[in-house]
């Protein structure tokens, strides 16, 4: 059974340097092409987060470790964890009348809208 896992990781080289490695690092995620990947920068290009799934967190972190940033050592900070996503078919709260939910798996208290 594969599990949900997210590299969260954050950089410590400047965009110049990081720049010469992009294009490697996009290549080797296109090729392993994991189950359930989407990943991508954030907006302030401190770094990026990509999710994908694997059979457990030692697969997960082999997968992350060939990663060219990683090999690049251009990481300050990095991040492997088991992301456990949940729906709303997951939740006890799924059956709360519209009313008396904010739809979001939080029950709200009687009469709050």
């Amino acid at each position: 059974m594969t599990k949900r896992f997210a590299f969260f990781y954050l950089f410590n080289v400047t965009p110049d340097r990081l720049m010469e490695v992009v294009p490697e690092h996009i290549d080797y995620w296109a090729k392993l092409d994991p189950p359930g990947y989407v990943g991508g920068p954030f907006g302030d290009g401190s770094g990026g987060m990509i999710l994908f799934s694997a059979g457990g967190l030692e697969e997960a972190e082999q997968i992350t470790g060939r990663d060219p940033f990683v090999l690049r050592n251009l990481m300050g900070r990095m991040w492997v964890r088991e992301w456990v996503v949940k729906g709303p078919e997951d939740s006890p709260e799924s059956s709360v009348h519209p009313s008396t939910s904010s739809g979001l798996g939080v029950q709200r208290p009687e009469g709050k809208s």
